[in-house]
């Protein structure tokens, strides 16, 4: 499996919402009360903190972990590739 099937559609994915992105981005700095919402009340943002970080450690092991196996079996393939049959 190499790198770019892994990725799949994700570039262009990412270039069609980046101006939408860019665009929400500077509103936001020009104009803060356009996107005001209130928030939560301080318990449940300390209970959003408490989830979202093992949240983000899981998902960082998981790219390391997939990344790791990409670059594997890619070493592997190359091997593969050069050992005499």
């Amino acid at each position: 499996m190499n790198l770019k099937k892994l990725v799949g559609s994700g570039d262009r994915i990412m270039l069609l919402t980046l101006p939408f992105l860019v665009v929400g981005l500077v509103l936001n700095i020009l104009r803060p009360s356009l996107f005001s919402v209130g928030g939560p009340p301080a318990v449940l943002k300390v209970l959003s903190v408490i989830v979202l970080i093992p949240g983000v450690v899981l998902w960082l092991w998981s790219v390391v972990l997939i990344l790791g196996g990409v670059i594997a079996m890619q070493a592997v393939g190359r091997r593969a590739a050069h050992e005499p049959r």
